[in-house]
């Protein structure tokens, strides 16, 4: 009888490390999907290995800064990306929708990309001095301002393409003028006449 319990133990013990260590595997894939390597990271690497060892040239070096730029952008994206989800995140992980080994991945993801972050800087102060102290802050500047011409270029596209805008033909100046002028002439002749009606109903009722 105890070594019918013992075998059971131990069988229970290698069903659950075997179900632990195949909701492993599958986090590490999931999050090789969320998080995938970054192609700036990689060109700026190649581009390094390719004019990293030629002599100082400002034309190579402008070709590696800005390299370093777009890579810089493309971590402080995922960065931004990783901190928007955290907190949906942990809140999934309270309520038991999701396990804790993928906010374990999660942190660790950020981690890693805090990592790239302080190596972009340490790259930043070898082309000039202090610049470690401002890459970041202009590569997420460069960052707001792409996305805030974006989303003009997008709202403008939106008004173009809307029926509204297809039936009105834009107007000259002086069309523009003759239209405006012609609303207010119309909204002072309502206005009179809503006068005169009234003034009529009030005498109506005097009498």
């Amino acid at each position: 009888m105890i070594l019918i319990v013992f075998y059971l133990i131990a069988f229970l013990s290698t069903f659950v490390f075997a179900v632990k260590y195949y909701n492993s595997k599958k986090v590490v894939t999931l999050d090789k999907e969320w998080f995938p390597t970054i192609p700036e990271e990689e060109q700026y690497f190649a581009l390094v290995e390719q004019y990293g060892d030629e002599e100082a040239n400002p034309q190579y070096t402008k070709i590696l800064t800005s390299a370093l730029v777009k890579r810089a952008m493309a971590t402080i994206s995922r960065m931004w990306d990783i901190q928007k989800e955290k907190p949906s995140l942990n809140q999934l992980v309270r309520e038991g929708v999701v396990g804790e080994n993928q906010l374990q991945q999660l942190t660790l993801a950020e981690e890693e990309t805090e990592a790239k972050l302080e190596d972009i800087q340490q790259e930043a102060e070898c082309y000039k001095d202090g610049w470690s102290k401002t890459i970041l802050q202009e590569s997420a500047q460069l960052i707001a301002y792409i996305r805030q011409q974006q989303a003009k270029r997008s709202a403008n596209n939106s008004a173009k393409s809307s029926p509204a805008a297809k039936r009105t033909p834009k107007l000259s100046p002086e069309e523009e003028l003759r239209r405006r002028k012609a609303e207010a002439d119309k909204a002072a002749r309502e206005l009179i006449e809503e006068e005169e009606k009234s003034k009529k109903s009030k005498s109506k009722k005097s009498k």
